[in-house]
């Protein structure tokens, strides 16, 4: 009986067909665009985009990268912002690759640093991930790839544990407040649609060109 009650409160299937009759005029429309196409009557402005219609949107960005560098003085605010971030970026490229600046006590020999990690790889998943750690620090060395990875290794540590911390205290935030999450979370839904490359542009014209426009934009990204 329940089942028979079941059957008959189901909804009817929802026809394919779109019921809307704007639907319908765009795809008639759509339809007559093709066919006008391809006898030859259709405007080649309704072919293909006429380069007059088509907004000059890198001079406008240009003009505002300009203004807000140049006019407003953003560049020395974060320029001078990530001064500290700067330091920090100096000692670890230093430590992992000898980089010759403060703390002028680098490189760490590649040997310490794949033991290490053969260690921390123990410590969480035992003997299996100490060989996945430590061999793969020591497979990166002898195809001659060691200063290429230490150096992304130098911006990582720093920024890895800059963008945990923001990014904790931006979900602290959201959690507290409803007001803030409807704020951010479609910021953050478009950030995380863009490639990295997207962020690294306006961190070199604000930050210049180096390691602190790499952290800068992992930080964003991550």
């Amino acid at each position: 009986m329940a089942e028979t009650q079941l059957v008959t409160e189901l909804e009817p299937t929802r026809s394919i067909w779109p019921q809307n009759p704007v639907l319908w005029a765009l795809l008639g429309g759509s339809v007559a665009f093709v066919l006008l196409h391809a006898v030859g009557a259709l405007p080649a402005w309704l072919v293909r985009v006429p380069e007059w219609a088509v907004p000059p949107m890198a001079v406008w960005l240009d003009a505002v990268f300009n203004f807000i560098k140049d006019d407003l003085g953003l560049i020395h605010l974060t320029r001078t912002l990530t001064a500290g971030l700067e330091v920090i970026l100096d000692a670890t490229a230093n430590l992992f690759y000898g980089k010759r600046r403060w703390p002028n006590i680098g490189p760490i020999p590649w040997t310490a640093i794949a033991a290490s990690a053969a260690v921390l790889g123990y410590y969480l998943g035992g003997w299996r991930f100490a060989l996945l750690a430590g061999g793969t620090f020591v497979w990166t060395a002898l195809i001659g790839q060691w200063d290429i990875a230490m150096q992304t290794m130098s911006v990582l540590v720093v920024a890895a544990p800059f963008a945990f911390v923001i990014g904790l205290t931006l979900g602290i935030l959201a959690w507290k407040f409803r007001g803030f999450e409807r704020m951010i979370k479609p910021i953050l839904s478009i950030l995380q649609t863009l490639p990295f490359f997207t962020y690294l542009l306006p961190a070199v014209i604000f930050f210049k060109v180096g390691l602190t426009a790499g952290a800068v934009a992992t930080i964003i990204y991550a």
